[in-house]
C-alpha cells in the first residue's frame, strides 16, 4: 500500500462523510429553518442555490464561529438564532469534511501526480 491508496481511501471517507452530512443537512435541517424564517415573516436566509452552494452556505454560517461572516450572498446574523443544536452539530460536520475533502483532493491530484 503506497502513498496514493492511503490517500484515496482517506479521500473517499472524506467524500462519504460529506455525502452523507449534505444528505441530512438538505432533508432536515434547511427546510425547518426555511419554515422557521417563514413563520417569523423573514426572507430566506441564501436566496441562491447554485448547485448546491446555498446548502454549504449555510452550514459554514451555522457551523463556523466566523464573527459577522461578511458574504453578499447569505444573512449569517439573521439565520444564526434558527440553527439547533442538532444543525449546528451536522453544520459542522459538513463544513470540516467538505474542506478536509478539498485539501485531500489538492493532495491526491497535485502533490501525487505518479498514481494518475
Amino acid at each position: 500500500m503506497d502513498a496514493l491508496d492511503i490517500v484515496i481511501i482517506i479521500w473517499l471517507s472524506f467524500f462519504a462523510c460529506m455525502a452523507v452530512s449534505l444528505f441530512i443537512f438538505n432533508r432536515i435541517s434547511i427546510p425547518r429553518i426555511d419554515r422557521q424564517m417563514e413563520d417569523d415573516n423573514k426572507p430566506k436566509a441564501c436566496p441562491v442555490d447554485l448547485f448546491g452552494t446555498r446548502a454549504l452556505l449555510i452550514a459554514n454560517a451555522i457551523a463556523l464561529p466566523l464573527g459577522d461572516y461578511k458574504n453578499p450572498i447569505i444573512d449569517a446574523k439573521a439565520l444564526r438564532p434558527y440553527g439547533t443544536r442538532f444543525d449546528k452539530c451536522v453544520a459542522l460536520v459538513l463544513s470540516v469534511s467538505t474542506i478536509l475533502f478539498v485539501i485531500t483532493t489538492f493532495i491526491g491530484g497535485v502533490l501525487l501526480p505518479d498514481g494518475f
